[in-house]
């Protein structure tokens, strides 16, 4: 083969496994609520493999507006919890409240916030049955104020798709809005771009090179082929 062939097919080899290389794909993960955490009036981090997500708690939102008052969070076999009452001993404890997330009194949330927009798929509650519904905010735009999950028992997954629309963000409020409604949070389930290998996206300028000269050896063929056939000539 000759060097311009060779040289050619090399650049197009490399130029092609640049761009599939920085093509960014998506995964789900699902982060896991099941740990004894204790109480705290900050966020708590979890953990998902490389993933992770802050959670917090508030209280005193409304139907059109999320909560902006930090309350207790605490987590335990059962999921995530909120505290709108007291706590005591360093936070080791709740009284005046259930140990749920719930609209008793002033309705609760859990925020939710990540390092990046992620899209959510999933949510599986605890201590839920047919008169409990649930409200989302994504960002702060009200998505649902009162949202059931159909069926009851210990353990129901609800699935966000079903409520269309854009669910796409890096911070959501899931919370209690209705009269009795209360639950706990096991898990949740969104969907992370990942980084393309490597962790970077070439520049442009990378790109624009390789392109150049490409295009540079194309010419050159083209240019040295017209000179052999005049030559044969």
């Amino acid at each position: 083969m000759p060097l311009s062939t060779k040289l050619l097919a090399t650049t197009l080899v490399l130029l092609s496994g640049l761009f599939f290389s920085t093509q960014a794909s998506a995964v789900s993960v699902t982060f896991d609520f099941t740990q004894h955490t204790g109480w705290t009036s900050g966020d708590v981090a979890f953990h998902s493999g490389t993933h992770s997500v802050n959670v917090g708690a508030f209280n005193g939102g409304n139907n059109s507006s999320v909560a902006s008052n930090r309350i207790a969070i605490g987590s335990n076999a059962y999921g995530l919890v909120a505290c709108s009452g007291r706590t005591y001993s360093g936070y080791s404890g709740c009284y005046g409240d259930g140990h749920v997330i719930d609209s008793s009194g002033r309705d609760e949330d859990i925020k939710f916030t990540f390092n990046q927009d992620v899209t959510l798929e999933s949510m599986t509650v605890t201590y839920w049955d047919n008169s409990d519904d649930f409200s989302l905010f994504v960002g702060t735009d009200v998505r649902v104020t009162d949202q059931s999950i159909f069926g009851q028992g210990h353990e129901r997954t609800y699935t966000f798709s079903g409520l269309g629309g854009d669910l796409t963000d890096s911070m959501f409020y899931i919370g209690a809005r209705g009269n009795g409604d209360d639950f706990k949070l096991r898990s949740l389930t969104v969907n992370i771009p990942d980084a393309p290998p490597g962790g970077e996206v070439p520049e442009p300028s990378t790109v624009v090179l390789l392109g150049s000269g490409l295009a540079g050896l194309a010419y050159w063929r083209k240019k040295k082929g017209t000179q052999s056939s005049a030559v044969d000539r």
